[in-house]
C-alpha cells in the first residue's frame, strides 16, 4: 500500500511531481482493486467468471446507482445484476463474508480518493 505524505510538491525532471504520480498510481490501483472486489463477490454468488460484457454491466449498474457510498453502490449493483442473490447475514458463508469485508475496505479507499 502506498501512503501519501503531506510533503511539498517538487518537480522531477520537469515532467510531473512525485506526489502527482503517486496520486495517479493510487487512483488507478484503487479503481482496479475496487472493481476486482465487486467482481469477486458477483463471481462467488453466480459461481461463474464474469465476461467482459458482464463486468461492463455491473460497472454501469454501479455508476447508475443513487446510493451515497461506494460500498452501498456496489451492493446495489450486485443485487441488480443478480437479484435475490445476497443471503441474509446469518446465512452467509465465511468466504462470502471475507469477500464483502474486502469490498467494504476497497470501497472505503475509493470514497477517500
Amino acid at each position: 500500500m502506498i501512503f501519501i505524505l503531506d510533503l511539498p510538491v517538487q518537480k522531477c525532471y520537469g515532467v510531473q511531481s512525485f506526489r502527482e504520480e503517486t496520486v495517479i498510481y493510487m487512483q488507478d490501483t484503487n479503481r482496479e482493486n475496487f472493481k476486482r472486489a465487486i467482481f469477486d463477490v458477483v463471481e462467488y454468488l453466480t459461481k461463474y467468471e464474469l465476461s467482459h460484457t458482464g463486468q461492463k454491466l455491473v460497472i454501469h449498474y454501479f455508476n447508475d446507482s443513487r446510493e451515497k457510498t461506494a460500498y452501498l453502490k456496489a451492493l446495489a449493483a450486485i443485487k441488480k445484476y443478480f437479484p435475490e442473490s445476497m443471503p441474509p447475514e446469518p446465512e452467509r458463508s465465511t468466504k462470502l463474508e471475507k469477500l464483502l469485508k474486502e469490498l467494504e475496505h476497497q470501497a472505503a479507499a475509493w470514497d477517500n480518493d
